[in-house]
């Protein structure tokens, strides 16, 4: 079963979000959100979400500064496949997503930047070619 971009793409930029913000003044804010988020599309089985969320913030904020930028990594790699399994199960969900991610606009910027993608293609003739993504396209169009 191919998932789709956007689940891909949103799941992505949410994971770094939602680990940007472990670390900030406001989780506790965004905390709220993701349980009440997970309750309304899981139900109860929406727990152990929120005990995964938990464990993840808990050892961000005990992992010593060196560890930390690795840790981020990891956790922002773990949340992404689950943001992204989780959009592919509750496609409903998305437009939630993209309202907190709106919410949270410059952390979201943020985690948009980390994300480099190449792509090399030509288009010949009257063919096109058609980029989706989120966040700021660039496009050079060289000749």
């Amino acid at each position: 079963m191919e998932i789709p971009f956007e689940a891909t793409a949103l799941g992505g930029v949410a994971a770094g979000v939602l680990v940007e913000l472990m670390v900030t003044e406001g989780w506790n804010k965004t905390r709220d959100w993701f349980d009440n988020f997970s309750r309304r599309h899981r139900g109860e089985s929406s727990e152990r979400d929120i005990a995964r969320l938990d464990s993840a913030r808990n050892a961000l904020i005990v992992a010593s500064q060196g560890e930390r930028e690795a840790l981020v990594e990891t956790l922002e790699t773990e949340w992404s496949v689950r943001m992204r399994d989780f959009l592919d199960d509750h496609p409903d969900a998305i437009a939630e997503v993209r309202d907190f991610l709106a919410e949270h606009d410059k952390v979201a910027q943020k985690a948009v930047v980390g994300h480099n993608i190449t792509i090399n293609a030509r288009a010949d003739r009257k063919s096109t070619q058609n980029i989706t993504g989120i966040g700021n396209i660039g496009i050079d169009p060289r000749k």
